[in-house]
């Protein structure tokens, strides 16, 4: 049994293949430190053939954020983050990073913009990155477990755009 508001069935079966290799493994090497044990298995190396294998070639002065309209248009409906605070597909992630693009542009980020950014790893900050790639400005990613007054000291640094906070 899994929740799959947390987990994909292939998320699971990665998993009990993870599982499976790991016991067999210590089973089988007893005396063998766990750092020189592999949780990859069999499957996981069929699965990165397969992978490979259908891989297609992306030009490369494609920006992320065309990547991910160019998937809403082929599978919106498709898992694009998974996170344990829940599952955003493609479609949602476009939908609330362009809502989010719009606000910036009204705050007058624009083309050669820098928005420095502080946030937790989460589905928000991609989407908030997502975001500002599509107001045509680059994201400046500060460390929330830096100092308080030092990523405040960064957020105001002068060539970031026009003094304005997120």
């Amino acid at each position: 049994m899994y929740n799959p508001k947390v987990l994909c069935e292939a998320q699971c079966l990665a998993l009990y293949h993870h599982l499976q290799q790991t016991v067999e493994q210590l089973l089988n090497q007893a005396d063998t430190p766990l750092g020189q044990l592999s949780i990859a298995s069999p499957w996981d190396l069929e699965q990165m053939t397969a992978w490979n294998k259908s891989a297609k070639t992306t030009p490369m002065h494609t920006c992320v954020h065309h990547l991910i309209s160019e998937q809403v248009a082929r599978a919106p409906l498709k898992q694009a983050i998974y996170t344990t605070q829940g599952i955003l597909t493609y479609h949602e992630l476009d939908t609330l990073s362009t809502q989010l693009a719009q606000h910036l542009h009204r705050l007058g980020v624009g083309s050669g913009s820098l928005v420095p950014f502080c946030m937790h790893k989460s589905a928000w900050a991609i989407v908030a990155m997502v975001a500002i790639m599509k107001a045509d400005a680059a994201f400046v990613p500060l460390d929330p477990s830096h100092p308080r007054a030092r990523r405040e000291e960064m957020a105001w640094f002068p060539t970031w755009w026009s003094y304005h906070r997120l």
